[in-house]
C-alpha cells in the first residue's frame, strides 16, 4: 500500500502550533494556490461554532468550466485545543464521500494532492514539523 492510499483510507489527525483563527487564515490564503490536473481547490464551511470548532468541505474547481465546483474531494474538521493550538482532522474518504465524490476522485488523486499541498503549506508556515517536504502529487 502506498503512503497516498494509506492516507486516503486512514485520514490524518494532527496538532497545529497555531490558534484556530490563524489556521483559518492560513487555509484562506494557501488553498487558492493549490492545483492538480487543471483544477484548483476551494474550502467552504459546512458548520461549526465560531472560535472553537469548524467543519470545512474541500472541492476541486475545474478551471476549464469557469471555476465551477466539482464534487467534494475532502473534509477538514478543526477544533480549538486547550493549549491554544488547533486539532486538525481530515477524515478518511470512506467517512464522508458519497457516490458522486467517489466517482469524481475514484483513485483519490485529488484528495492526495490537496493533502500533500496542505501539509507542505503548514510545514512552510512552521505549524507542523515534517522530516522534509512531501513530493508534488
Amino acid at each position: 500500500m502506498s503512503f497516498a492510499n494509506f492516507l486516503l483510507e486512514e485520514g490524518v489527525e494532527m496538532e497545529l502550533q497555531s490558534e484556530l483563527r490563524e489556521t483559518l487564515v492560513a487555509l484562506d490564503s494557501d488553498v487558492p494556490t493549490f492545483s492538480y490536473s487543471g483544477c484548483g481547490f476551494q474550502v467552504r464551511p459546512l458548520g461549526g461554532v465560531i472560535g472553537s470548532k469548524w467543519r470545512l468541505q474541500v472541492q476541486a474547481l475545474e478551471h476549464s468550466h469557469g471555476a465551477q465546483p466539482s464534487p467534494t474531494v475532502g473534509l477538514i474538521e478543526m477544533d480549538k485545543m486547550a493549549n491554544g493550538g488547533t486539532l486538525l482532522r481530515i477524515p478518511p474518504q470512506g467517512e464522508w464521500a458519497d457516490s458522486e465524490a467517489k466517482a469524481f476522485d475514484k483513485d483519490g488523486d485529488f484528495f492526495t494532492s490537496f493533502l500533500f499541498q496542505l501539509l507542505n503549506a503548514f510545514r512552510g508556515r512552521g505549524l507542523i514539523e515534517l522530516p522534509g517536504r512531501l513530493p508534488d502529487y
